[in-house]
């Protein structure tokens, strides 16, 4: 009895008493629980084959734990609810492979350049790696190798030839965007010419996370003056690092320039006004030719992740320290002697690739192009007229001489199996069509899963 009347007020009011009880507010759903899982164990398996090489090469392993990427939500188990991961990144790890093998390679620099010959970057603290940094993709080839290395393509010889001409002939300026399909050595070539620039005398200027310039993880605040937004923190470090790495920096620039970048470290507030001093200084100059690299060079000719005050995306061309970049990108500032570099990435679906660009750099198109295509009139103000495409050499297939050399590197690192050489080496050559990231991941790394 005392049950019927019970139910009565909440049939009454349209309620049914066997309805789901509501969702915990914040509490993750089932997707979400999924997501996390694979997640998880796909960070595990990464963990353990991280842990296999590393092992086999002798190495102290540290197990990091699971660190989900920037930008994931992560399950906060104790308090039921989700959470953000902190934006700032943390600082990579250095590499200290020691591995017996590694005694036979060459410096980079120092050596003798022959096509199939792998070589290693010097990690020296004056040398570019330590220093500015290197993209992600190659970031976790060196972990997996132990040490920072690659391998003499025809495209190295090129891009060698190149810097040599413009710092033996007369003065000139040249701006240079390398082209290929994914994973055909893009970054890789520009790590190159970095390194070679940097040893040979040039001053070096070398972003190698462009996107980082315009995925909202610094500081900003607008300046009235130039109707820009200042990027103090962003502005700041790259200063740094274009002070520490370059030494001929102090008797190139002129004394109230360099102070000016003394401080500008110093003080964040007052860095952008600084880097775009010292930039433009080095532009001037003709007596020090200047390389100013740019890796995933699509962030300078994208919409970035900022947000103006009316909550509306700021054009990453409105960035103070993108904005620079561009303007010797397109020659709208000097750059007596020297040259500007880039490369871009076509895995970032967030940042794609600018059709204005493409066709500009002469690039091979993924699919034809057609008039109703957008091309943004302010992305063309922002390219030179001189801009030329620096393309890979055979659309950056590798050659069988390419091949061996980086079999024979990663042999070294121990990372394919001692058995059976010569099968997984055709496997993976003949799988890949010659793409050397496919070679590599898919078919040299895939031979060594259990």
């Amino acid at each position: 009895m005392s049950v019927a009347r019970a139910r009565v007020p909440a049939l009454a009011r349209g309620i049914s008493s066997t309805a789901p009880r509501c969702k915990k507010v914040g509490a993750p759903d089932k997707k979400d629980r999924e997501r996390i899982r694979q997640e998880q164990d796909k960070a595990n398996k990464d963990r353990a084959n991280s842990a296999r090489l590393a092992r086999a090469r002798g190495d102290d392993w540290v197990d990091s734990g699971y660190q989900p990427q920037m930008g994931r939500i992560i399950l906060d188990r104790k308090r039921g609810r989700h959470r953000f991961p902190d934006p700032v990144a943390t600082p990579p790890k250095p590499f200290n492979g020691r591995l017996p093998g590694w005694d036979r390679l060459k410096d980079f620099g120092t050596e003798h350049l022959e096509i199939g010959k792998p070589t290693f970057f010097p990690t020296g603290p004056k040398d570019p790696i330590p220093i500015f940094g290197v993209p992600r993709s190659l970031e976790n080839d060196f972990r997996l190798l132990g040490k920072p290395a690659s391998v003499t393509r025809q495209c190295t010889l090129d891009i060698v030839e190149f810097l040599k001409s413009l710092k033996e002939e007369k003065p000139r300026a040249e701006h240079r965007i390398i082209t290929g399909s994914n994973g055909s050595g893009k970054s890789y070539t520009l790590l190159q010419a970095v390194h070679r620039a940097a040893q040979e005398g040039w001053i070096v200027v070398y972003v190698p996370r462009a996107l980082d310039l315009v995925k909202n993880v610094s500081d900003y605040i607008y300046d009235r003056r130039t109707r820009t937004f200042f990027q103090p923190q962003a502005s700041r470090e790259i200063l740094q690092r274009i002070v520490d790495g370059n030494a001929l920096l102090r008797r190139t620039l002129s004394g109230n320039t360099y102070k000016m970048a003394e401080a500008g470290i110093q003080e964040s507030s007052t860095a952008p006004e600084a880097l775009q001093a010292v930039l433009t200084n080095l532009g001037q100059q003709t007596t020090t030719p200047v390389l100013i690299a740019v890796d995933e060079v699509q962030a300078l000719y994208s919409t970035s992740w900022y947000k103006d005050p009316y909550f509306k995306d700021i054009e990453a061309c409105h960035l103070s320290v993108p904005r620079l970049l561009l303007e010797f990108a397109s020659g709208r500032k000097e750059l007596q002697r020297g040259a500007f570099l880039g490369a871009y990435t076509t895995t970032n679906t967030h940042f794609p690739l600018p059709l204005v660009l493409l066709e500009a750099a002469d690039a091979e198109l993924e699919k034809p192009a057609g008039p109703w295509d957008p091309r943004p009139e302010h992305l063309k103000a922002y390219i030179s007229k001189d801009l030329k495409g620096f393309h890979l050499h055979n659309r950056g297939a590798i050659s069988d001489k390419e091949a061996i050399g980086m079999y024979e590197l990663w042999q070294l690192a121990q990372a394919v199996p001692a058995s059976n050489t010569e099968r997984t080496f055709m496997n993976a050559y003949m799988s890949s069509s010659g793409n050397p990231r496919a070679f590599i991941m898919d078919g040299l790394l895939r031979a060594m899963e259990v």
